[in-house]
């Protein structure tokens, strides 16, 4: 049975835009694989984290707060790759 699975135009005041996740499910696919696929998707997408973060009301000094420690963890990542690469370089 053919058919097709998708999340689209979710609550305009959950996201700042809209998701569109599809899966195809095949003739003669399990149910079990279409929903692992869709799962999939879904966290590629980047819905669920979106959705917890979203899940309660954010002050601009929050949304500061948590811009700053995303950099910074970024940076942190950087710098560990360069050191592993610098590392693996000799």
């Amino acid at each position: 049975m053919a058919g097709i699975v998708s999340i689209a135009n979710l609550s305009a005041a959950l996201f700042k835009g809209t998701y569109n996740t599809e899966v195809v499910v095949g003739e003669n696919e399990p149910s079990e694989s279409a929903i692992r696929r869709f799962r999939r998707s879904v966290m590629q997408a980047g819905i669920i984290p979106e959705v917890r973060r979203r899940r309660y009301f954010e002050t601009p000094q929050d949304i500061k707060k948590r811009k700053e420690a995303d950099g910074h963890a970024r940076k942190r990542r950087e710098k560990a790759q360069n050191r592993k690469a610098r590392d693996a370089g000799f």
